[in-house]
């Protein structure tokens, strides 16, 4: 497995894995064992959260964008993760859920959690290392399983009520 992971992960991407690692934590050449730990922690996000291809470096943008402006990162899989149901991704996350202050709940605690959720496909690394170029800080899932992507809360709190209407 490990040999898998550096052939098709470490071996082709160690330059963007340490371009990324230096550009987003600040770290050199020996925080790259706790750098890729983080790269693949935000990978981990995306694959849980990413239901439509193209989302992923989309996704990935408004993660980067949210950590970089210090915001918490409200990431509802992490919640699922934090509440025991890891396997997928609870339909319907109560008040209650998102209030739980496991460390791994987004919606409690800035920045990453300590670990990634889930295993991140090729796919969901890539996103996390090549990002959108986007200025979007909010997304929000539609019933087909695409997002939409806000730069305000205003505009995300529009687009949340137009999913829920269905006029979106």
């Amino acid at each position: 497995m490990l040999d898998t992971f550096s052939q098709k992960v470490l071996d082709p991407n160690r330059a963007e894995i340490k371009r990324v690692i230096a550009a987003r934590f600040g770290l050199g050449e020996d925080g790259f064992a706790l750098g890729l730990h983080k790269v693949l922690t935000v990978a981990s996000l995306i694959e849980r959260e990413a239901k439509v291809r193209s989302d992923r470096p989309k996704i990935a943008a408004v993660i980067w964008n949210r950590l970089a402006e210090g915001m918490k990162l409200d990431i509802n899989a992490t919640v699922s993760y934090s509440l025991g149901e890891s396997r997928a991704n609870k339909k319907q996350l109560t008040h209650a859920d998102l209030t739980n202050d496991s460390p791994y709940n987004t919606y409690v605690h800035a920045g990453l959690p300590p670990a990634p959720i889930c295993n991140p496909g090729l796919a969901s690394i890539r996103a996390a290392l090549d990002p959108a170029t986007s200025d979007a800080l909010y997304y929000v899932a539609k019933p087909d399983g695409s997002h939409v992507f806000s730069r305000t809360l205003e505009e995300h709190d529009a687009a949340r009520k137009a999913i829920r209407e269905g006029t979106r």
